[in-house]
C-alpha cells in the first residue's frame, strides 16, 4: 500500500491591520495565529478620567511613611500615627483605588508590603480594624503597587469613610501615591484626617 503523503507545512500568514483603524488599539486575528504568536496574555484595565473624556472621577493624594508616621498595619498599636484621609462619596457607585510605592528605605532588598483599606469608622482615624468597618480592601503584597475595588455609599452615619495606607511593618519608609478611580464624584477631595482627630 503506498503511503499518503503527510500534509505540506504552512507557511505563516502576516498579520495584516486594516489601515483606516490604525489608531483605534484594537484588531481582529483568528485563534490559530493568536496562540501561534503569542504565550502569555496580561489584562490591564484602564481608566479614562472625566476631565479627559471618559467616565471616572479621578483624585490623587501623595504622601510619605517616615518615622512616627511609618506606623505599620493594624496589628500594630503604632498604625493610628499613619496618614488617613477623609472619603466623602457622594451616592453609591464603583471605586477602584490603587497604592502606589514610591522608594523605600529598610533593612532588605525587597519592597515593604503595603495594603489600603476604605473604612466606615464614623470619621475617626484608624487604629484597629474590625470586620464590619471594611467598605473594600487589598492585602498587604510585597509589590510596588497595590490594589482595592468594590461598591462604595456614603456612610450611614453621614459622616466621610476613612481611607487607611500602610506598610505591614512599623518602621518601613517610603513615599507613595494613592489613586481612587470613582463613578461618581465625592463629596471633596480627599482630605488628610488631622493627628489630633479621634482614634477608633
Amino acid at each position: 500500500e503506498a503511503a499518503a503523503a503527510p500534509p505540506a507545512p504552512q507557511r505563516p500568514r502576516p498579520l495584516k491591520l486594516p489601515r483606516d483603524d490604525d489608531d483605534a488599539g484594537e484588531f481582529w486575528m483568528s485563534y490559530f495565529d493568536f496562540v501561534r504568536h503569542f504565550e502569555y496574555v496580561f489584562v490591564c484595565r484602564t481608566f479614562r478620567a472625566v476631565e479627559d473624556g471618559g467616565r471616572w472621577h479621578r483624585y490623587v493624594v501623595h504622601g510619605a511613611w517616615r518615622g512616627a508616621t511609618a506606623g505599620g498595619c493594624p496589628n500594630y498599636a503604632s498604625a493610628a500615627a499613619n496618614p488617613q484621609w477623609h472619603v466623602a462619596p457622594s451616592r453609591p457607585g464603583e471605586m477602584f483605588m490603587t497604592l502606589q510605592q514610591g522608594s523605600w528605605s529598610g533593612t532588605g532588598d525587597e519592597a515593604p508590603a503595603i495594603g489600603i483599606k476604605l473604612l466606615d469608622k464614623g470619621g475617626a482615624r484608624c487604629r484597629w480594624v474590625f470586620a464590619d468597618e471594611v467598605v473594600i480592601k487589598s492585602e498587604y503584597l510585597n509589590t510596588r503597587e497595590v490594589t482595592a475595588e468594590g461598591f462604595v455609599a456614603p456612610s450611614s452615619s453621614g459622616e466621610p469613610l476613612t481611607l487607611f495606607a500602610s506598610t505591614f511593618h512599623p518602621g518601613e519608609e517610603a513615599d507613595f501615591v494613592l489613586t481612587l478611580w470613582a463613578q461618581h464624584p465625592l463629596l471633596s477631595p480627599p482630605e488628610l484626617i488631622p493627628a489630633t482627630a479621634d482614634i477608633v
